[in-house]
């Protein structure tokens, strides 16, 4: 999963490039949802910054669109052999 670092500077640019969160700002999910969860898009507005939430699909449209470069892959785990 993506997240977003704390280069995130609040413009809003990643919100309406995600495919998950088509039609939403972020903010508009803050408003509706909460800022700890949302049962629609991948990326809502924090106090601080935006967050990626467990709705990501991990395409990585939202890095691609951020002009600051504060999303990156997460780390995830490496499986056990």
């Amino acid at each position: 999963m993506y997240i977003i670092t704390d280069k995130c500077l609040k413009c809003g640019t990643c919100a309406p490039g995600c495919g998950m969160t088509a039609g939403c700002d972020g903010h508009t999910c803050y408003i509706q949802c909460g800022a700890h969860g949302c049962h629609v898009g991948a990326i809502i507005e924090s106090i601080s910054q935006y967050i990626i939430t467990e709705n990501c699909t991990d395409c990585g449209e939202c890095a691609k669109v951020c002009p600051n470069g504060a999303i990156i892959p997460g780390i995830t785990a490496i499986p056990a052999i």
